[in-house]
């Protein structure tokens, strides 16, 4: 077995790079000589192989594995003792089907804590102190249930079946828990991988509560801000009625209620986006991603309106009246009519709060800029 484990130890070595010159030539001839060698070297250089059998594994019983793995390798190579040149032709290391699962199984689960670790995701301090704000205005507020059978709504069922997952994903999904922002309300989620999510008011965010395959998943119908714990092989995918966003280390808005479909800003990081039936496309940071089904339209964007929804609170200086009413269109729910489009380029500075009153937030605005500002309902007019 220690033998076994020695060419493991070896062909991990190879593919990191660490082999000395002389082992990975005469590693190279083998390969030369030896097609199905050079065939599960390729393999295991091939990410999305490495990430099923990785799957798997969160699903074996290891120990019992190994007690099965040593039974077949005794089995398999048991040859009389007095036949050496038998031995080392019976036993190929590289051919073996034991050697190649002992491979997987064994050295795989380093490579597997490596690549699945979750780096702790440190909560920048204007975060806390926005939901502590929030939740002294009594502006938080959300249920929270676990799905069970007929529990799950038959929209999640519909577009859980559509999507392009595993079926254990699937399944995970349909039995996880379930947050619900009231309508006038937002909430915070610390997800089971320490990332976090800012749920807009009217939101739905569906997540396990715990990660348990070589992704992680979670599903939204709503807005979401999303700050994701880095991992440098397990993604986090946002299922969406309209597709699939995919992150790579990031700070990002989604919300599904766009009128293309769904709508991803990408404040940090890298993102990807897959709409139903569609190409999966990169998005960098300062574009926004609209797609529905099959499609995609990336453009720049102005990543201000989102990062100061998430932070509650903007800093300006020299912005354009139109880009802080941007702003503050977000944080508020209302829209912005001018009364000509001059007003618009008006230069401001300074800074306001989310959680203060929108009536004392206009009429500092008024009075810096000189305009008269009017709330009406839902509107904020806005005339010399």
């Amino acid at each position: 077995m220690k033998y076994r484990i020695e060419q493991a130890d070896r062909l991990m070595a190879y593919l990191k790079g660490e082999l000395p010159d002389a082992e990975r030539e005469k590693l190279e001839q083998e390969m030369a000589r030896d097609q199905r060698l050079a065939q599960l070297v390729e393999q295991l250089r091939d990410r999305d192989y490495v990430s099923r059998e990785l799957e798997r594994m969160h699903r074996f019983d290891v120990n019992r594995g190994l007690r099965r793995l040593r039974a077949a390798i005794d089995a398999r190579e048991t040859v009389p003792t007095a036949a050496p040149a038998a031995r080392r032709l019976r036993w190929r290391p590289w051919l073996s089907a034991a050697a190649v699962a002992l491979f997987v199984v064994g050295s795989a689960v380093l490579w597997h804590q490596y690549r699945m670790r979750v780096s702790p995701l440190e909560i920048p301090q204007e975060i806390v102190q926005a939901m502590e704000k929030s939740r002294a205005n009594g502006q938080t507020g959300a249920e929270i249930t676990r799905m069970v059978g007929e529990k799950t709504p038959a929209d999640v069922v519909a577009v859980l079946e559509r999507s392009e997952m595993d079926e254990d994903v699937r399944q995970e999904l349909l039995h996880a828990l379930r947050v619900k922002t009231y309508v006038d309300k937002e909430y915070w989620v610390a997800l089971p991988d320490g990332s976090l999510a800012h749920l807009a008011p009217g939101t739905h965010l569906i997540y396990p509560e715990r990660f348990r395959s070589a992704t992680r998943d979670v599903y939204l119908d709503g807005e979401a801000y999303f700050i994701v714990a880095h991992s440098k092989g397990n993604r986090f995918v946002v299922h969406t009625a309209a597709g699939d966003v995919t992150e790579y280390g990031t700070e990002f808005d989604v919300d599904t209620r766009y009128a293309a479909g769904t709508r991803v800003v990408l404040v940090e990081g890298s993102i990807s986006v897959k709409p139903s039936g569609g190409q999966e496309q990169m998005v960098v940071p300062g574009e926004q991603a609209e797609f529905g089904t099959g499609s995609v339209l990336i453009s720049k964007t102005d990543v201000a309106p989102y990062r100061a929804w998430n932070t509650g609170k903007v800093e300006f200086a020299d912005w354009t009246l139109e880009r802080l009413m941007t702003v503050m269109a977000k944080w508020y729910g209302v829209e912005v009519e001018y009364g000509s489009p001059d007003m618009r380029r008006i230069k401001v500075s300074g800074n306001f709060d989310r959680y203060d009153d929108i009536r004392p937030t206009v009429e500092a605005l008024s009075e810096i800029t000189g305009l008269r500002m009017k709330i009406e309902g839902r509107k904020i007019m806005i005339n010399q």
